[in-house]
């Protein structure tokens, strides 16, 4: 072959090699699988903060209050997150979770009366077995309303340059009383949904002035029980934004409620529009509360459990529901098991990559420590979006988060 032809020959070959390369099929890109080593935080706020911690007391008249508050140390005004525990935890109880938020740049008060703390776990009722008796007097109307009350006298009183709880002036100064948010657990979350406009449990209640700047709920393990007024029409006042967080292993350590698809009917029965719902594949109770368990002492009492899967495999009680006796309102089930599932009606998927890693390794949706970065980051994005109207947060929560919560839990809009 001429010289003067071998450059023209190696260049068709280099063409035709491109063509058959580009008519080769290619490997579908998993575009919904998040790699292992892309697990990392999630959602991010654009502000950080370090973070000073104070505890104090408020005598609300009745009983008294214990307070922790925890701030950005930086001179500044910074929307408020009111934190109500679960029964028989202490105000310290959900400390890394609610160090997160402050972080954020958020003062975060956590508030829990006495008579709500670790002491309902140390009378005779608790330690004869009486837990699921404790837990429905503590949920009862009364008790409600005074819890409600309670958090009013306190709103009132640390608005004044006098306030007597305690804190330090300097960062009660930093608090801006126009943005509030309420997050609570069990009984938090029920005294939470009724500051927000649920009928039944809270009916009879008229939200007071100190209520009126509520910006958004988190419902950490909502409250839903069988009686009273009907789900279709008991939260349809609730407008404001809400993030709720549960999973099917969401059962309380006082079985008041142990059939865990019930705590959706909230999110199910609200009306529409900035309302989301995370589901977490397989985290504890005690993880949705904040990670660190129930306050102390609970383990302790005797014929306790905390085994979500032991006590569902023992049998519900006969009104395992809550208070009512029917399992779950007759609503369809619309759950989800660990790797997959429906999604409740009236919701959008945001959530459910592939159960396996491109490798072929299962990933391990049980690692309550996964659930626990699930929680925080999308919490966090609820946050910024409700108190800041976040329009990063905002795209998080309604695009990004499908990809990175993958098997670790769906998240639901409506």
């Amino acid at each position: 072959m001429p010289s003067s032809l071998l450059p023209r020959t190696r260049q068709l070959l280099s063409v035709c090699t491109l063509l058959l390369a580009a008519c080769a099929p290619q490997a579908p890109k998993p575009e919904n699988v998040v790699q292992p080593n892309q697990r990392n935080t999630g959602y991010e706020s654009a502000q950080f903060h370090a973070v000073q911690t104070s505890h104090g007391v408020f005598d609300a008249g009745p009983e008294r209050l214990a307070l922790a508050l925890r701030s950005p140390e930086s001179p500044g005004s910074y929307p408020l997150i009111i934190h109500l525990p679960g029964l028989g935890e202490t105000i310290d109880s959900a400390s890394g979770l609610l160090e997160h938020w402050a972080q954020a740049g958020y003062v975060v008060l956590s508030v829990q009366s006495t008579q709500d703390g670790p002491s309902v776990l140390g009378g005779a009722q608790a330690r004869e077995g009486g837990l699921r008796g404790i837990a429905i007097a503590a949920h009862a109307p009364e008790r409600l309303h005074q819890r409600l009350d309670n958090l009013d006298r306190l709103l009132r009183n640390l608005r004044q340059p006098d306030a007597q709880s305690g804190l330090p002036r300097e960062a009660l100064g930093r608090i801006d009383f126009n943005r509030m948010l309420l997050a609570g657990l069990d009984i938090g979350a029920q005294a939470a949904q009724a500051a927000g406009g649920e009928h039944g449990s809270g009916s009879g209640w008229v939200r007071p002035a100190s209520f009126r700047s509520l910006r958004g709920l988190i419902l950490l393990s909502p409250h839903a029980d069988t009686g009273g007024e009907p789900f279709a029409t008991r939260y349809r006042d609730m407008n404001l934004p809400v993030l709720a967080v549960t999973s099917p292993e969401d059962v309380d350590g006082f079985d008041f409620v142990t059939l865990p698809e019930i705590r959706k009917q909230v999110f199910r029965n609200m009306p529409a529009g900035q309302k989301f719902l995370l589901e977490l594949s397989s985290a504890s109770h005690a993880v949705i509360g904040g990670g660190s368990g129930r306050g102390a002492g609970f383990m302790d009492i005797p014929g306790n459990r905390d085994n979500t899967r032991e006590r569902r495999a023992s049998g519900p009680p006969p009104d395992a529901g809550g208070p009512g006796g029917r399992e779950s309102g007759g609503a369809p089930s619309g759950g989800m098991s660990k790797g997959g599932g429906g999604m409740p009606p009236g919701g959008r998927n945001m959530g459910g990559a592939p159960a396996n890693s491109p490798s072929g390794t299962p990933s391990q949706p049980d690692s309550q420590d996964d659930q626990t970065l699930s929680l925080y980051a999308t919490s966090l994005a609820f946050i910024d979006l409700a108190l800041r109207e976040d329009d990063i947060a905002q795209q998080w929560l309604r695009r990004d988060a499908k990809r990175w919560l993958g098997i670790s839990g769906k998240l639901y809009a409506r």
